[in-house]
């Protein structure tokens, strides 16, 4: 069973001792995502060569490859999912080829942590974030039935706002004790996109706020800073993603920032719902215009100095944000952290390669009094952080004449 969500490639393999029951539960459960069907491992293999990624499904009663050499070294990633479990095997199966897809895509989609939801009428959609358990499965269940299902869990968005629909299987709580059960869509009653109809553009980003207190539901703007601390939590491929943060930002900018949607009982949201999805809609703070400004690292070959100096700079792929005209955002690594003050002007005044003591003298005229421990403190500290990289110069080819 070959799957191409938003280009990506994946391969489902039902190897031995498959149940013929639980292969068609799986294609059925997958059914919104037209799989393609082979008639044999070998026919997958010649059919679909420059796969990535693929899944076999197998219990384990006899060497795979024995059995299929023609598996050996033909994928870039190959996942061995035991059936014993069948329910288990089914919840996995689901999330291991969201993490394949969500990996394939990374750097070429802009990937949310997020449901979505579209207006046929209108083609705009609704982009729905929240942190596992926040409720966004069971909005996107209600409010599939309503407009125009996409997805639960990821949204996948181009370059222009447009979003590739992802209607894999919903996984539903049954109880606290077993897996979550896969369910196609369509079989729950879900007005589920094609999924290659990319013609639905994201209008608005909303997180969602479901709380216990009995509340009636009101929007409420989120600040870009807590937006994007919120929101990178939750968001796919952001650190393999070469524009990174930015590209979230420009996103919350194309769909007039961020909204909190706050509710209790899910059947109360629809008309709130549909005003977001208004072209004319006046919302809450709407005329606020989120700010902000970008520090990304220079590429920079290392300056020259005596060996045993001790030198420092911003570590290299580090990107800062100043946002909501006072809070720093940093995003490094696989992170995006909010710094002090103190720490941003660290890291904004190491762009290029300069002497701890240069830097010092840097920071005093910026921070008066500054004593001159407490500076190394805090440097050492983003320097173990990987925010910025401090060395001792020790190069057996220096000479004098090299400083002059």
């Amino acid at each position: 069973m070959a799957l191409s969500p938003a280009g990506a490639d994946l391969k489902v393999i039902f190897g031995p001792g498959v149940p013929d029951a639980l292969r068609e539960q799986i294609v059925q459960t997958w059914g919104s995502l037209s799989p393609r069907l082979f008639d044999s491992v070998h026919d997958a293999l010649e059919a679909t060569q420059s796969v990535a990624h693929a899944i076999v499904l197998t219990d384990g009663s006899v060497n795979l490859f024995d059995e299929h050499p023609d598996l050996v070294n033909p994928f870039g990633i190959l996942q061995i999912l035991n059936i014993q479990n069948e329910k288990q095997a089914l919840e996995t199966l689901t999330s291991n080829l969201t993490v394949a897809m969500i990996q394939q895509l990374a750097g070429k989609r802009t990937m949310l942590h997020a449901a979505a939801i579209g207006d046929p009428a209108t083609k705009r959609a609704l982009v729905l974030v929240g942190a596992s358990g926040r409720g966004k499965t069971t909005a996107a269940q209600y409010l599939g039935k309503k407009f125009t299902y996409l997805t639960d869990e990821t949204t996948i968005v181009g370059a222009d706002r447009e979003i590739y629909p992802y209607p894999k299987p919903l996984s539903l709580v049954v109880s606290d004790d077993e897996p979550k059960e896969q369910r196609n869509p369509v079989d729950l009653g879900l007005n589920a996109a094609d999924c290659e109809d990319t013609s639905y553009t994201a209008a608005r980003v909303v997180m969602v706020g479901r709380t216990d207190e009995p509340t009636k539901p009101y929007l409420e703007r989120v600040s870009l800073g807590d937006a994007l601390m919120s929101i990178a939590e939750q968001t796919s491929g952001v650190a393999l993603n070469p524009e990174g943060v930015l590209s979230i930002i420009r996103l919350f900018e194309q769909c007039g920032g961020v909204w909190r949607l706050v509710y209790s009982e899910v059947e109360d949201i629809e008309p709130l719902v549909r005003e977001l999805l208004a072209e004319n809609a006046v919302l809450p703070n709407s005329e606020r215009v989120d700010e902000y400004e970008t520090f990304e690292t220079p590429d920079r070959l290392p300056n020259v100095y005596p060996n045993g100096t001790q030198v420092l700079q911003r570590m290299f792929g580090t990107v800062g944000y100043l946002v909501d005209g006072e809070r720093f955002l940093l995003h490094h690594g696989d992170s995006l952290d909010e710094i002090s003050a103190f720490a941003a002007e660290c890291w904004i005044n190491a762009a290029h390669e300069l002497t701890v003591r240069e830097h010092y003298e840097v920071m005093r005229e910026l921070f008066e009094g500054l004593p001159e421990d407490a500076h190394r403190q805090v440097v050492e500290q983003l320097s173990e952080s990987g925010i910025l990289t401090m060395r001792t110069v020790d190069d057996p080819l220096y000479t004098e004449e090299d400083s002059n």
